[in-house]
């Protein structure tokens, strides 16, 4: 009976996400996460998503117990987000195949799975990184330091972020705290707060494309309903 309760509260946060129009508050808050810079020499801002199938994988180098919490709200997340924008989400365990890695260790632990440029971002703080082509977001290397998320709830916090961040939602709002985009997040709830599902699922409405200006955004987010 709790799990069906369970499914039938994820349902109706979706439900709600999927039927409400944003308001003006709500359009600063998405393109204040959906929108970064072109590049570092550039002042454009534009939308990155994916436009192909995400197949992650979760390297785990701490105890059992610990890469099993990373593991479950790993697979919560994506389940979310699947559900949210139709993207293609597959868990595998072909290193060949992986656009999405998850890795759990302090960075100077992952220095046999990282390349030396990755491992030097990493170890001045970075969290992820991400590669994109002409298509959309081409790959996602993500960290989750044990020595800095200790407990469960603190987990599903920076594992939420990191996935949320890595489907494209790069920004942060400065001016709230109960956010998978907040600066300052605090623990966040295993189900996406609303204004969270509202915020991707409108990044993977099919008219918001790869490679979108702010004024691109702002016509079109004029006709979503």
């Amino acid at each position: 009976m709790k799990n069906l309760s369970l499914i039938f509260l994820v349902l109706l946060i979706l439900q709600n996400a999927t039927a409400q129009k944003l308001t003006p508050s709500e359009v600063k808050a998405f393109k204040a996460v959906a929108l970064t810079f072109d590049n570092p020499l550039s002042r454009t801002l534009i939308i990155r998503k994916w436009s192909t199938p995400i197949y992650y994988k979760i390297y785990g180098t701490e105890n059992a117990e610990y890469d099993k919490a990373v593991q479950q709200e790993a697979a919560s997340a994506f389940k979310q987000i699947r559900q949210l924008t139709g993207l293609q989400i597959k868990q595998v365990m072909a290193d060949d195949s992986v656009n999405f890695k998850i890795m759990i260790g302090e960075p100077a632990k992952l220095a046999g799975l990282l390349s030396p440029e990755l491992l030097s971002y990493f170890k001045k703080g970075g969290m992820f990184y991400y590669t994109t082509n002409q298509s959309g977001i081409s790959s996602i290397t993500s960290i989750v330091n044990p020595k800095q998320y200790t407990q469960r709830p603190h987990v599903r916090t920076i594992v939420q972020i990191q996935i949320g961040n890595g489907i494209g939602l790069f920004g942060k709002i400065t001016y709230t705290d109960n956010s998978i985009f907040s600066a300052t997040p605090t623990v966040l709830p295993i189900n996406f707060k609303p204004e969270d599902a509202l915020r991707i699922k409108t990044l993977y409405n099919p008219k918001i494309l790869h490679g979108m200006t702010g004024k691109e955004v702002d016509e079109v987010l004029k006709g979503i309903e």
